[in-house]
């Protein structure tokens, strides 16, 4: 057992006791040749390596003058998904100016991948003429570096984010280069290309968040490679210094600002790479301050990790997490090893385990305790019994990556997932900032069909005890407050939601939650009518209506999970109404139900879900789905989900 940062982490190696490290990477050229030389599956790999960069070099891929725009451009209009760029990187097929120039963004990484995959060839078969092409590469970035900045253009890339990015591969493609090119050669790569791109990117540091990790990441490799000391100091010890930044960042108990486990481990990658740069000139003992954070963000996501290896999504992530993320693991192993990423090296030959192979390392264990639990630096709390797991977002991290979900949760039911949220689409998509930020793709509260008004209150108060946990913002929106108690017992699980109002005052009190699961009819489910128009609040345009009941007590129906079913049970202190609708999620792309409830209310009321389960031997057996119901009389016109206000986020 380790302790980071209060934390405890348990970590076992097979074989015997182990301590989850930082260690410095190592490079053993002499030893790959020898492991290429006598093992036919390294030969066998070196073969089809060779293949594949002989086949990208025969080609001009990157012509160095056309802009790089942005990534999150280059995305799929109708979902927001991420597109692939085509095999043949023929960006000239893309529709748009801005997908054309996304498409020529991604290109341009993947050459960059390419020539610093070519240094290494070139290196380990001392070719002299894929030494060359990819030297003429770096020539040509160095020339568009240098023309861009005389005409004050962006450069490499229109975003920063994206040079930081590909700073560790041109940096150690030169490292590998400079024995096999001449000095002034070599001076040109960094004077040209690697320490302006790495002096702008620290000039440009204003806040707190991955992006200014990442800079200054960059820039510590270039001033490493490059032998510029001030820009070091600026990179070890400045106020925009990598210890500076992961100080301010990580709470203690090692979570990141942003409140993204996505995010946070994209912190790691860059904190790895600067381990990782300074491991390979001699540098490694100068960066002891990045141990203890890295470690600490690496453990931390562990004590949240749900049944079957995965975990909240919490504000942007481009996809669900898994915990522990072994893709993480794998990249990360070379200067924090462990026995997931030692196991990943050892099924896949690559250029890291060729020349750094694994070895023996402590397994990283989620930590299952149940109970009721206090995440502070997540902003969360987190219950978990034998057969439920449940998270609450009680409050909201730093602004750059931040949705309006506080009193939202998610919930397993064993490997099971009954409500979750969706990852986040391309940045560049319209869906991202008008439906996928806002409260109505989350599991929130409702009050006159809005999410909270502030996005970044703070909770009046939270409780985690026994077998329930709960949150109450005071300023849900103005006048209501707004308390969420989720609670468990062996069956059953309860999401009741409080609110207060003062006497007289009329609202819609509701709540909408997110499933891939089912719905089914039961003999108490009433006949459907509907369905009725959505309301006018932001976020609600991406979700499509389909049928909708009135219930004066309690509505029920059932929701079938795969092999996993519930009976669910909806009510509420007045009469309510309940909207079937169709939401867009991702991860894949895809459309599943959502359920809309809202309530009219004058002064305090509640609204109350229950889901109990079901034998086993009675799962997969609904009677009918909810959208072959016959639907009834129309609801009155004035729907009560349809009364709302337009208030944008306080962001």
């Amino acid at each position: 057992m380790i302790l980071l940062a209060g934390l405890a982490v348990s970590a076992a190696a097979a074989g015997g006791a182990g301590t989850l490290q930082v260690r410095p990477a190592t490079e053993d050229w002499e030893g790959a040749r020898m492991r290429v030389g006598a093992d036919e599956t390294w030969r066998a790999w070196l073969k089809q390596e060779s293949q594949r960069i002989e086949t990208w070099m025969a080609r001009e891929r990157d012509r160095g003058s056309a802009e790089a725009g942005w990534i999150h451009e280059f995305q799929d209009e109708a979902t927001g998904a991420f597109r692939s760029a085509p095999p043949d990187s023929d960006c000239e097929a893309s529709r748009s100016g801005p997908q054309r120039a996304g498409c020529i963004a991604l290109l341009r990484h993947r050459n960059m991948g390419m020539l610093h995959a070519a240094a290494r060839l070139a290196v380990l078969t001392r070719s002299r003429p894929i030494a060359e092409w990819a030297s003429a590469q770096l020539d040509m970035y160095a020339r568009l570096s240098a023309r861009t900045a005389r005409a004050g253009a962006g450069g490499l890339f229109r975003q920063g984010l994206d040079v930081a990015n590909v700073m560790p591969l041109l940096a150690d493609a030169v490292r590998l280069l400079r024995p096999m090119s001449s000095g002034s050669r070599a001076a040109g790569w960094c004077d040209n290309l690697l320490l302006p791109a790495a002096r702008k990117l620290m000039a440009s540091q204003r806040e707190v968040h991955n992006i200014a990790v990442w800079y200054s990441s960059a820039a510590a490799i270039a001033a490493m490679e490059c032998s510029d000391e001030d820009l070091l100091k600026q990179t070890l010890n400045g106020p925009a210094s990598l210890p500076a930044l992961l100080d301010a960042g990580t709470s203690p108990d090692g979570y990141w600002l942003e409140l993204s486990l996505g995010y946070q481990n994209y912190v790691v990658q860059a904190v790895h790479e600067t381990l990782l740069a300074a491991s390979l000139r001699g540098r490694f003992e100068d960066w002891q301050a990045l141990h203890r954070p890295m470690l600490s963000l690496l453990a931390s996501p562990l004590r949240v990790g749900f049944r079957g290896g995965d975990g909240p999504t919490i504000n942007d992530s481009n996809r669900h997490p898994q915990i522990p993320d072994l893709g993480l693991l794998h990249r990360v192993r070379r200067t924090v090893p462990t026995a997931q990423g030692a196991d990943a090296a050892n099924r896949e030959q690559d250029w890291e385990s060729l020349l750094d192979p694994p070895g023996q390392a402590p397994l990283l264990r989620v930590r299952g305790d149940d109970g009721a639990h206090d995440i502070a630096g997540l902003k969360s709390l987190l219950l978990r019994d034998q057969h439920w797991e449940a998270i609450l977002r009680a409050g909201q991290g730093a602004r750059f990556h931040a949705h309006q979900d506080i009193l939202s949760f998610e919930l397993k039911h064993g490997d099971t997932w009954v409500f979750r949220h969706s990852p986040t689409p391309a940045y560049g998509s319209s869906l991202h900032r008008d439906y996928y930020k806002r409260a109505p793709a989350h599991n929130v509260p409702l009050v006159d069909s809005q999410g909270i008004s502030n996005w970044f209150a703070r909770p009046t108060a939270t409780d985690a005890a026994d077998s329930a946990v709960a949150a109450t913002i005071r300023s849900f929106q103005r006048g209501v407050e707004v308390q969420r108690q989720l609670r468990t017992r062996e069956r059953v699980f309860t999401d009741r939601l409080q609110f207060r109002a003062g006497p007289g005052a009329a609202h819609v009190f509701g709540a909408i939650y997110h499933t891939d699961c089912a719905l089914a009819a039961t003999p108490a489910t009433p006949a459907a009518s509907g369905p009725d128009p959505l309301p006018e609040a932001a976020g609600f345009g991406a979700l499509q209506p389909q049928a909708s009941w009135r219930s004066d007590g309690t509505w029920t129906a059932r929701l079938t999970c795969g092999a996993r079913s519930f009976v669910l049970r909806m009510a509420g202190s007045g009469p309510f109404t309940l909207s079937q609708l169709s939401a867009p999620a991702l991860g894949p792309a895809r459309r599943r139900t959502a359920l809309l409830v809202g309530m009219e209310a004058r002064g305090p009321g509640w609204v109350e879900l229950q889901l109990e389960t079901l034998p086993a031997s009675t799962a997969g057996k609904p009677s009918s789905t909810m959208s072959s119901l016959t639907p009834a009389r129309s609801l009155p016109a004035r729907h009560p989900l349809l009364r709302s206000s337009h208030g944008g986020p306080e962001t």
